[in-house]
């Protein structure tokens, strides 16, 4: 039990030991790699091995600190030193993969920024899809829009013959109304209930007329 303890944790070390190499490979690469948006998909590469070999060397730290406790006491101080070593080195190979992982933000910053102003691109959203899909929203505003437009145009016609048939009822009532005591008082209030539907019906319209233009102009 205690040999297969020890040789437990002595392939947990190699293993640590070579996903630190490979880190330490990846970051010789990109200490070579200059920041340039011609270098980020390589770069992007090894920052993924990087991230992976971390991963795996934590693990295999992990693995070392519980079999601690399966070898005996009397080798376990010599294997503790050596698991905190491959941890303290693993803790600065850290900083400069700090280093290197804001260098990889600032180009895809950059990257972004310059898909941002040359539009999204052709993988994403193709062009002639785009297009296309304006071109049925522009379509299905204009329809919308007409079909406001014949509504109001149908309102105003409505509107006119009532106030034709209004018209000619106020004549009627203003002979009948005359003859009577106070028919010039409720003659002069129908005058004004006549003008304030006249002035809501137009207001109304107006509104819709400007907003039917708000609608084409931001089309």
């Amino acid at each position: 039990m205690d040999g297969f303890g020890e040789r437990s944790l002595a392939d947990a070390e190699n293993g640590v030991k070579a996903s630190s190499d490979a880190i330490m490979t990846a970051f010789k690469e990109l200490e070579g790699l200059s920041e340039t948006l011609e270098t980020f998909p390589r770069r992007c590469e090894l920052m993924s091995t990087v991230k992976s070999s971390f991963d795996a060397a934590q693990t295999g730290i992990d693995v070392m600190t519980r079999n601690l406790n399966t070898i005996p006491a009397a080798m376990r101080a010599t294997w503790e030193m050596r698991v905190q070593a491959v941890a303290e080195y693993l803790d600065f190979l850290e900083s400069d993969r700090t280093i290197y992982q804001k260098a990889a933000d600032r180009l895809q910053a950059e990257q972004d920024y310059a898909q941002l102003m040359r539009g999204a691109t052709t993988d994403v959203f193709p062009n002639e899809e785009v297009l296309e899909a304006g071109r049925a929203a522009v379509g299905s505003w204009h329809s919308t829009i007409d079909e406001l437009l014949e509504t109001g145009e149908a309102a105003l016609g409505n509107l006119s013959l009532q106030g034709t048939q209004l018209r000619e009822i106020g004549d009627r009532v203003r002979v009948l109304v005359g003859r009577f005591r106070y028919g010039r008082q409720l003659l002069t209030q129908i005058d004004r209930t006549q003008r304030s539907s006249k002035y809501l019906a137009m207001g109304g319209m107006g509104l819709l007329i400007i907003g039917m233009l708000l609608m084409l102009w931001l089309l």
